[in-house]
């Protein structure tokens, strides 16, 4: 009896691919292993470069770390002139020395005395006083008062005024008392 090939593989690419054997077997691994090895090339390609990209960042951020202390300094030395005079006058505020003011007022106060506003000027040194008193006397022993404290070493009536409170008359005036700070 004569041998017949019976193929019952379908017509198509899976057909053709059991027909020819081995051989196309191999070439589908050689080609398989060359894909593998081309993207293992592709990734390695890639942390290199990715390597040498945090490499320049890395230098450039050692560049930009020792010219920051030079770039602040410059910053520093153009400091606007009008914000250089605010900040000085904030700074001439807040160096006011005000334990030793308030002592001497109140040490210097009597209690028929009553303060109105204390108003200090740190440029001039001067402190503003509004204060009522019962009476011209009491006026001017409080202006005495405030002379003779040992802090203030000029003490001027600036203005005074008669001024009617609540049916009684009161003396309401304003003076200037000079300090001079220590170690001046």
């Amino acid at each position: 009896m004569k041998r017949i090939a019976i193929d019952f593989a379908p017509r198509g690419w899976r057909g053709e691919l059991a027909r020819a054997g081995w051989r196309w077997q191999w070439m589908t691994c050689a080609l398989l292993v060359a894909a593998l090895a081309a993207g293992a090339a592709a990734t390695v390609a890639e942390a290199e470069s990715e390597r040498r990209r945090a490499a320049a960042q890395a230098a450039s951020a050692a560049v930009a770390a020792r010219a920051a202390p030079r770039i602040a300094a410059e910053a520093a030395t153009r400091i606007d002139r009008g914000l250089a005079l605010a900040v000085n006058a904030v700074v001439m505020q807040l160096n006011v020395p005000w334990d030793e003011i308030l002592d001497a007022v109140e040490r210097a106060t009597p209690r028929r005395i009553a303060l109105l506003s204390l108003a200090p000027d740190p440029g001039r040194q001067l402190l503003a006083i509004s204060a009522e008193a019962p009476g011209v006397d009491g006026m001017l022993n409080y202006v005495s008062r405030l002379r003779d404290s040992g802090f203030f070493n000029t003490v001027a009536l600036v203005s005074q005024d008669v001024v009617d409170d609540n049916g009684t008359e009161v003396i309401r005036f304003e003076l200037e008392a000079g300090w001079q700070e220590a170690g001046r």
